[in-house]
């Protein structure tokens, strides 16, 4: 059985919808092609297409991907430029990591839907702060440097010398501020994760 024989029983669809799915995942090898189907499963929703489906399924199965070979300690990235894609790409709305770059353990770095990084500690008064342009080239310094760091998040407890250390210190720049909306929408998407 060829490729599209295969997609068009697996996925109960005509020839023209299988060549098509099969060019959508051609980055998915005829050998693991079963694995994808398995693994696009998790994703049938009766109110999407078979084409959504599958794409959404390709998009999380290519982010598993490399998220294994970086939990693995390999080296996936040859420069900033294609990790950060990769980060914008995956991680749009979502938590990137605990205690990036110069941040304590207990700071989680996210991705709001614009693509900046934010500090979802808590300031004094409630809201989230975007990283100026050097905080962001620490962060995804760091992260070149220690790929395997990418999407490790961990709820770190901190304790009453960092709480202290944080509400001392001054927020300087207030082009940084987050509106509490935004907050709202950040808060929802990192918990539906």
């Amino acid at each position: 059985m060829n490729r599209i024989q295969f997609l068009m029983q697996g996925l109960d669809i005509n020839e023209v919808q299988a060549s098509l799915v099969s060019e959508l995942i051609k980055d998915v090898p005829n050998e693991n092609l079963k694995d994808f189907l398995v693994f696009r499963m998790r994703f049938i929703d009766q109110f999407k297409s078979k084409e959504l489906i599958t794409k959404e399924a390709l998009f999380e199965y290519q982010k598993n991907k490399i998220e294994n070979r970086l939990r693995n300690g390999e080296i996936v990235f040859n420069n900033i430029r294609d990790m950060k894609n990769y980060i914008e790409t995956y991680y749009k709305g979502k938590e990137l990591g605990y205690g990036l770059g110069h941040y304590k353990d207990f700071v989680i770095i996210a991705l709001d839907r614009e693509c900046n990084l934010l500090n979802t500690y808590y300031a004094p008064n409630g809201n989230f702060y975007k990283l100026t342009s050097t905080e962001k080239q620490v962060v995804y310094n760091f992260l070149f440097e220690n790929q395997h760091r990418i999407g490790d998040v961990k709820q770190i407890p901190f304790y009453e010398d960092d709480i202290k250390e944080i509400e001392n210190k001054k927020v300087e720049d207030d082009e940084n501020y987050i509106s509490p909306k935004m907050i709202d929408f950040l808060e929802n998407k990192i918990q539906k994760g």
